[in-house]
């Protein structure tokens, strides 16, 4: 592929859609396979790092000053995520979500998810949350076997877990996400489908499974590395994915991303955004945006560290830790790499408007290797995976 250093169309124009993360970095115990940015310890700066997200959402710094948000976009979704953002006390959610709301449009209909640890759950929280307008809620369940939660560094068990999850229906949440960990050394077929199963029981909206990864970095990471821990095999961790895809069939769910099932409209739209390279602002310590220019597409991040970034806020300065412009080469990568993870594909339609390009005057080679190696189908229309399990094969001819 070869294409010149260009600008690109603005997603918030493409695709009519903005969303915005919120990052909170606090942890009771930071799990042993977690690459995320979030710290344990840090109880004592919640009230000064809660109230620095609702100034940054009031004023907009974390955007880098490139960005165009004279006129605020509507925003389609929200994301609290972390860390645990059940961890802190549940009126700052209520105060953040006021804040977003008297400081940009929300659009009717917004989703509003917040990320909960089971054991930092409580039904006072629940009431609070659906009363401030969070209407969809994703539990870090990981397994259902105690054994396996040990393993993993978490502080729950799967008691907790499914109190968590009938909790928050019985609060009134109707669009309840679950997250799931397959390939944990240790855990059997059994063990799986026990924690699918398990959890289908409590009947969330949302289930995501992800195969366990070694991070650099982390515990699990190390130990990987010091030969401690021996990774499940690759055919295993398939077998795994496999059962997971037909027992969330057979219950009545779709899978419409790799690692994602939901019922017909629970579809995490906020994580879709993601998927489609949609435009939205990260707020809080490490949080990513994904903003328009005037003439182009720029990401950028914000400080790790969450006392650096509470110091910039208070001194009222724009917490960016760095940025870089999104070029044409880089955008139809990531429309493919990223679009091809969904499992309606990527629409050659949709591909010119966010890149600018017909999609086979920008990948025709790589489109027609992929499709003599069995990876991709392409009518001229859509391209799609031919089979989930190939997919780093087939992203790779695209990156």
């Amino acid at each position: 592929m070869t294409l010149a250093i260009e600008t690109v169309p603005r997603p918030r124009d493409v695709l009519g859609e903005f969303g915005m993360y919120v990052h909170v970095p606090f942890c009771a115990h930071r799990c042993w396979y977690c690459d995320f940015n979030a710290y344990a310890g840090l109880d004592h700066l919640a009230d000064a790092y809660m109230s620095a997200l609702v100034e940054d959402v009031r004023r907009g710094l974390s955007a880098p000053e490139q960005a165009d948000l004279g006129s605020r976009p509507a925003i389609t979704s929200i994301f609290i995520g972390g860390g645990t953002p059940s961890l802190v006390a549940a009126e700052h959610m209520t105060k953040l979500l006021e804040a977003i709301r008297a400081s940009w449009p929300v659009a009717p209909g917004a989703e509003v998810t917040i990320e909960c640890n089971p054991e930092s759950i409580d039904a006072r929280k629940l009431e609070t949350y659906l009363a401030s307008g969070v209407n969809r809620i994703s539990f870090g369940v990981q397994s259902l076997d105690d054994e396996l939660l040990t393993r993993l560094g978490r502080t729950h068990d799967a008691h907790t877990a499914l109190a968590a999850l009938r909790a928050a229906r019985c609060a009134g949440f109707d669009n309840v996400s679950a997250d799931l960990i397959f390939g944990v050394p240790g855990e059997d077929d059994n063990a799986w489908r026990m924690s699918v199963e398990g959890v289908l029981a409590c009947d969330p909206a949302h289930i995501s499974c992800y195969g366990l990864t070694y991070e650099e970095g982390t515990p699990l990471g190390a130990w990987k590395r010091l030969g401690k821990v021996v990774p499940v095999g690759d055919d295993e961790v398939a077998t795994r994915w496999e059962a997971a895809e037909s027992l969330l069939t057979d219950a009545g769910f779709h899978r419409y991303e790799i690692s994602n099932w939901a019922r017909p409209g629970r579809e995490s739209r906020h994580n879709d955004l993601y998927w489609r390279c949609g435009e939205y602002m990260g707020i809080g310590a490490g949080a990513h945006g994904h903003l328009a220019t005037t003439d182009a597409a720029v990401r950028s991040w914000t400080l790790r560290s969450p006392e650096r970034y509470v110091r910039s806020i208070q001194a009222r300065l724009r917490p960016v830790a760095g940025h870089e412009t999104i070029d044409v080469r880089t955008r139809a990568s990531e429309v493919l790499v990223l679009g091809l993870r969904r499992t309606g594909g990527v629409r050659a339609g949709d591909f010119a408007d966010l890149v600018g390009r017909a999609l086979e005057d920008v990948f025709g080679d790589e489109l027609q290797t992929a499709v003599h190696r069995g990876l991709v189908a392409w009518d001229g229309t859509v391209v799609r995976l031919l089979r989930p399990l190939v997919a780093d094969e087939a992203t790779v001819l695209f990156a």
